[in-house]
């Protein structure tokens, strides 16, 4: 089975077509919202970051075909979105990056939310189950904005 070695949470990821190296601009631990959420309630909000991870072949002389997601976990432990799965392509290379895009979040109250990786085997027609290999955490810190500053109308 394919081998995670990292993920990370940031703003946006440039690959150079050249030399194939990766350049993840303005990790992201933390991520501020002005908002008014009643409590038990989940909102939407845009997040606008992308999620990378770098996979490697088990058996480098071996090609794999694995596939990926991610889903958020609250600070609750609940799962609140689960993103489609991508393709892992080790076919023809002995490594690889895979960037999710997450164009937003659904959100509760302020704390330590997850976004977990998983992976599972696709190469034997039926996919296999999927396996938990990375916990990105990311803090949620939510405020309401006081009526004085919001802006006349």
């Amino acid at each position: 089975m394919a081998r995670h070695v990292w993920s990370v949470l940031c703003e946006r990821a440039i690959v150079d077509r050249d030399s194939e190296s990766l350049s993840l601009i303005d990790v992201v631990d933390a991520v501020d919202y002005e908002a008014n959420i009643p409590s038990g309630d989940l909102v939407t909000v845009p997040a606008g970051l992308t999620l990378v991870s770098l996979w490697i072949r088990s058996a480098a002389a071996v090609p794999e075909k694995q596939e990926t997601r991610y889903w958020l976990k609250s600070a609750g432990g609940d799962q609140l979105m689960i993103a489609p799965p991508q393709l892992i392509p080790l076919e023809g290379s002995v490594r690889t990056h895979v960037a999710f895009e997450v164009p937003f979040l659904q959100i509760g109250p302020a704390g330590r939310y997850e976004l977990v990786v998983e992976h599972r085997d696709v190469s034997q027609g039926s996919p296999g189950p999927w396996v938990q290999v990375a916990n990105v955490p990311v803090d949620i810190n939510v405020g309401a904005r006081s009526p004085e500053s919001l802006p006349a109308r």
